[in-house]
């Protein structure tokens, strides 16, 4: 109740409402309209209730002392503070004890009856003096004022415009049916019983005033009559005071009738004990001199007596002064007094009260009983029905209540049936929530197997691998005993999957994992690892001849042919082996040691295995530091170039020099044997920057020597797999050849066999393409290769380089020989040169240039050089480029 719920957000502020409503209730208790008989309408306990239900409380008590204050101007007395300001006192805690039903008017008229009523007893009866008679029709009317005042209270929160414009929260803006019903059966019988009774009251208010009017208008006419026979010519005779107090008794009891000279002196009067004779007297003394209608006034008591309207109103009277005819110098003074005519009116006006009071008692029980019983079967209905899926989802039991109102009871029908229809469909939930568990429950399970298998083969993946290789090292180690780990790859499957197909290369899996399970031991694992990878664990290895006879068993059960889509293949495997501890103690250890023993295996061969053993892992060790090391040496210009010469036979000179790739590791110290390097820059990719290197390289310098003087050379350059495949190859040698401004017809790309082998197509188109920038083309290493004669026939050749396995033996081998001698005689019919290369003796030149080879290249003429080596020795043997001491020959003779 002290939470203020007004909420400002689509009207005034909150702070200017309230201060209106205090207003507005202080304005309702001093601008108080007057019913009848004295009574006042004190509205301002509707400003009081609207800022209980609105800001509470505390607010309502400071608003209730604030409207109360201006009874001190209507009752002359604080006590009514009281009364008026326990109200919202009362109210508020009722408020606070039954939220659910805030009913003002009912708490309304609770408080009147047991608080607010006896209040007004205390007060009139006890404090102010005031008869029963008048006294209780006050407080049946302060009664009804406050149950009123309470249902307009409660008609205007009711009025949703008229909350929204006090800013009143939504959950206060809220009805229910049965307050709604109570409020609409009150005001339908308080509001026309209030309005008869006031109406009512002013007839017989208007009534008796008429009445008392004629009265006195009536004596006025009679006095003189009476009055002038009987003063004679002394006013204060015995016949004046019989006639003055005959003609009192006729109109009504209380009536006084006086004559007094213009001083104000009276002469005679009907009642000389009020009136004695002698006196002053003035009859509007201490009152209000009203008019009523011309010669008669009203003289009311002044307002700052200490008494209440209504008995003022009491206590007045109607008043004549008129000058007698006959004797100007007398004033007849007539005073008829209000308060039995009041008095009599007062009981009919109580009566009636007391009737509109038992109507309004009837009324708000049958609007508690009707509201009840035309909202109960609704309440009852929310009641059943809230949270009702969760109930129907819970198979709770709902009874519905039962009605004779027919709008109600279809209502309750249309429940019944969403009801039947909700249960119907939460079955039906039910039933797909508990399939959907099953699957969600059967997924799980798919996922966590396919999370620790493959999905392929359904043999433990990686992760179960590790996981069990763990737990067998740990268990391993307690025991004492050794643990064999197979790396198994297979033969060429790479061959299978791009000439079969992969579903057929995945069936090819499927049946190796198979027979791989057949082979080892129930306490072994078998997983696979991907690809073609598998992997064996055996537990409890007495020793390597055991390991090796698991091998081999595995070995045999790959000499049967797989059957694949009814198609017979036959595959081998390679297999790395190592073993726990004695090859080392961790899982990713172990793993890298069967895969080194693995690829050792493939390297002498395949279809075997191969135990790990420590030099293995020292070659990969210094595999893998010089890859490290290549990756860097580009950027760190540790690479070379060296230059072997090229002498033309016929004429002894150098005719051509071969450009040859040098590392120098560590910054030059150490000169890295080319075996050891290439092959990793072939496997890394990385002779493909390094061979452009090599081009750019060994351009530049060849341009440099003809910039130097130097007769022309014809300079080779080995280009590789890699970069003869490139796409940009063409353009990039153009680029270098148009850079240095180097003629193509000079450079000579020396090819190996393989690559003519490996696309044909793709190959001649390139050769072309290099052929018509007037590049030549040498077949290097001519005859050790996958050699068809066929190709020699369409690709654009124009050099044969004999390999130094040929030349080694040719003095020593006929067959050398004859294939030497045959090598040459093939090149010279399909108009190519010879180029015999490794020629270390003066025998084996000789008999090179006996066959007629063009051009040699060796140790026996000259080692690869670097190019300022080059240099001097062109000018120091051939200074304008011709042999002219016959440096060949010479050479030959000095070895």
């Amino acid at each position: 109740m002290n939470t203020p719920a007004a909420t400002g957000k689509h009207g005034p502020p909150p702070a200017l409402i309230l201060l209106f409503l205090i207003l507005a209730g202080l304005a309702g208790n001093i601008f108080a309209p007057r019913l009848f008989m004295g009574f006042n309408y004190l509205f301002g306990s509707i400003a009081v209730l609207l800022i209980l239900r609105i800001y509470g409380l505390r607010w309502s008590l400071v608003a209730a002392m604030v409207a109360a204050s201006a009874t001190l101007w209507l009752f002359h007395h604080p006590f009514a503070m009281l009364w008026l300001g326990l109200e919202p006192l009362f109210i508020g805690l009722l408020l606070r004890r039954r939220p659910e039903a805030p009913n003002l008017v009912l708490f309304s008229a609770l408080y009147w009856t047991l608080v607010g009523v006896p209040l007004i007893f205390l007060f009139f009866l006890g404090v102010q003096g005031a008869s029963l008679g008048g006294t209780l029709p006050a407080a049946m009317m302060y009664w009804l004022i406050g149950v009123t005042n309470a249902l307009a209270a409660s008609l205007l929160l009711n009025i949703r415009s008229f909350a929204g414009l006090l800013g009143l929260r939504k959950s206060l803006q809220t009805l229910s049916l049965r307050q709604v019903v109570f409020n609409l059966l009150m005001a339908a019988v308080v509001g026309p019983a209030i309005l008869i009774m006031v109406l009512n009251g002013r007839i017989m208010e208007t009534q008796s005033h008429d009445l008392a009017l004629k009265h006195i208008e009536d004596m006025a006419r009679l006095a003189p009559l009476e009055i002038e026979p009987a003063m004679g010519r002394n006013p204060q005779s015995d016949a004046l005071q019989q006639a003055l107090a005959a003609l009192a008794n006729s109109p009504g009891q209380g009536t006084i009738v006086s004559v007094k000279n213009t001083l104000g002196n009276i002469l005679a009067s009907s009642h000389p004990a009020m009136r004695p004779a002698g006196h002053s007297y003035n009859p509007f003394e201490g009152c209000e001199k009203i008019p009523v209608v011309p010669g008669i006034f009203q003289a009311l008591p002044r307002g700052d007596i200490p008494i209440p309207l209504w008995q003022r109103v009491q206590r007045s009277s109607l008043v004549l002064e008129a000058p007698l005819p006959s004797a100007p110098a007398w004033v007849l003074v007539i005073e008829l007094p209000l308060g039995p005519l009041k008095q009599r009116l007062l009981e009919r006006q109580t009566f009636a009260l007391a009737l509109v009071l038992g109507l309004i008692v009837l009324a708000l029980i049958n609007a508690l009983f009707f509201s009840r019983w035309l909202a109960l079967p609704l309440l009852q209905l929310s009641q059943v029905t809230t949270n009702l899926p969760a109930r129907i989802s819970a198979r709770a039991r709902i009874t519905y209540p039962q009605t004779r109102i027919a709008e109600v009871d279809r209502l309750i029908g249309n429940f019944k049936v969403m009801d039947e229809v909700l249960q119907d469909k939460f079955r039906e939930i039910t039933e797909a929530k508990e399939t959907l568990e099953q699957r969600v429950q059967e997924r799980t399970e798919e996922l966590k197997y396919l999370a620790t298998h493959d999905p392929l083969t359904h043999l433990p993946n990686r992760g179960l691998l590790l996981d069990r290789l763990s737990q067998a090292l740990a268990l391993q180690s307690r025991h004492g005993k050794k643990l064999g780990l197979l790396l198994l790859d297979l033969d060429n499957f790479k061959m299978v999957n791009d000439t079969l197909g992969h579903s057929t290369g995945d069936l090819l899996l499927q049946q190796v994992a198979h027979r791989l399970q057949e082979g080892v031991r129930q306490m072994d694992t078998v997983a696979r690892l991907g690809g073609d990878e598998f992997v064996i664990l055996a537990a409890e290895v007495e020793s390597l001849d055991a390991m090796g006879k698991i091998a081999q068993k595995l070995l045999e059960n790959f000499s049967a042919p797989f059957h694949l889509n009814g198609r017979e293949l036959f595959i081998t495997a390679s297999l790395g082996i190592t073993i726990h501890p004695d090859d080392g103690r961790q899982t990713d250890i172990l793993l890298k040691n069967a895969d080194t023993a693995m690829y050792q295996a493939k390297k002498l061969g395949k279809n075997t295995f191969q135990f790990f053993t420590r030099e293995m892992d020292q070659r990969i060790r210094k595999r893998l530091d010089l890859e490290t090391r290549l990756r860097r040496a580009l950027e760190r210009n540790e690479f070379l170039l060296h230059y072997q010469p090229q002498v033309e036979l016929s004429s002894g000179r150098v005719t051509g020099v071969e450009g040859l790739l040098r590392w120098c590791k560590d910054g030059g110290e150490i000169l890295v044997p080319p075996r050891e390097f290439i092959p990793i820059l072939e496997e890394t990719g990385l002779i493909v920057p390094v061979g452009e290197w090599v081009l750019q390289t060994a351009v530049a310098q060849a341009r440099q020597w003809e910039l130097a003087g130097l007769a022309p050379l014809q300079l080779a350059v080995n280009i590789s797999a890699r970069q003869f495949y490139r796409e940009s190859l063409p353009e990039k040698i153009h680029t270098i050849l148009e850079q240095n401004g180097f003629s193509s017809s000079r450079l000579t790309l020396e090819i190996t066999e393989s690559i003519l082998l490996q696309d044909t197509g793709e190959s001649l188109s390139k050769l072309r393409t290099l052929k018509d920038m007037g590049i030549n083309i040498a077949i290097d290493d001519f005859g050790t290769g996958y050699s068809s004669l066929a190709y020699l026939k369409r690709l654009p050749i124009d050099e044969l380089k004999i390999d130094r396995v040929f030349v080694e033996g040719m003095t020593e081998d006929p067959k050398d020989a004859a294939l030497i001698e045959a090598i040459i005689e093939l090149a010279r019919k399909l108009g190519m040169k010879v180029v015999a290369e490794g020629v270390e003796t003066a025998e084996q030149l000789d008999f090179i240039s006996r066959r007629g080879c063009e051009k040699v290249q060796g140790f026996f003429l000259s080692r690869p050089l670097p190019a300022a080596g080059v240099e001097e020795l062109l000018k120091a043997h051939f200074p304008g480029g011709e042999d002219r001491v016959g440096w060949a020959g010479r050479r030959r003779d000095t070895l």
